[in-house]
């Protein structure tokens, strides 16, 4: 029996891209879009991995999204139960918020490729040790989470302090969008684009795609060797 891992996509074009792309064949995959109706499942031991993707929800917009309170409780469980689990994004702020930690605006947009630093624990991290520092990233974000009780930071940038943080040695939370290929982006300036003509001082379509020609290509591979590392530890360390 193939082990089953699954996606939390909560919006269709913010995809797990590069993540899916790495996963191995003995695996097989689940894929939740909780915003057009799919329930949340009850059991985060049901899986070997849980990977909660991005989307332009806030997780305090709980009244506009209740499922975001049942992801809330699925997370939760993962981290009590040790289930690999990976949040991009607002899976990494849903992630934060499932442990209690506070997520809110910060105030700015940090939208485009920029670097984060990685904390001196990131060289000893499982997955993050093998990325170089500085290094540009991929970012679509107006939130922020604290840093949970108990978890580690990881890496941090100019505009945001906090970009990804681990919880136990199990579960990773990623403000940046590692998963991207070089489609994506603009995919995303297209998809968003009110977004980005509400704040003129953001990277306009055009410089998106421009800069992803610069950036991607050095991205891509370490990418790939981060979610290959997740992957390892998912579905050799426990016996689903």
């Amino acid at each position: 029996m193939r082990k089953r891992v699954l996606y939390i996509q909560p919006v269709g074009c913010e995809g797990p891209a590069l993540i899916e792309e790495t996963r191995p064949t003995h695996s097989v995959a689940e894929v939740c879009r909780p915003v057009i109706g799919h329930p949340l499942p009850k059991r985060a031991s049901d899986y070997a991995a849980i990977i909660a993707l991005g989307g332009p929800m806030g997780v305090y917009e709980t009244d506009a999204h209740p499922w975001l309170t049942d992801l809330f409780a699925l997370l939760r469980q993962a981290v009590e139960e040790r289930v690999p689990t990976l949040g991009i994004c607002l899976g990494s702020q849903a992630l934060a918020a499932s442990v209690g930690a506070p997520v809110g605006p910060t105030g700015g947009q940090e939208i485009g490729w920029f670097p984060i630093t990685l904390s001196q624990a990131a060289r000893e991290d499982s997955l993050l040790s093998i990325l170089p520092s500085p290094l540009e990233v991929f970012h679509w974000h107006g939130d922020r989470w604290e840093l949970p009780e108990g978890a580690v930071l990881l890496a941090s940038s100019e505009r945001c302090d906090h970009q990804a943080f681990r919880l136990g040695d199990h579960a990773w939370g990623l403000q940046f969008h590692m998963e991207v290929t070089a489609e994506t982006p603009p995919i995303w300036a297209e998809a968003y684009i009110d977004e980005l003509l509400k704040y003129p001082a953001l990277p306009g379509p055009t410089e998106i795609v421009e800069q992803t020609a610069r950036c991607a290509p050095t991205l891509e591979p370490l990418a790939r060797a981060v979610f290959s590392r997740f992957w390892e530890l998912a579905l050799n360390d426990r016996g689903r």
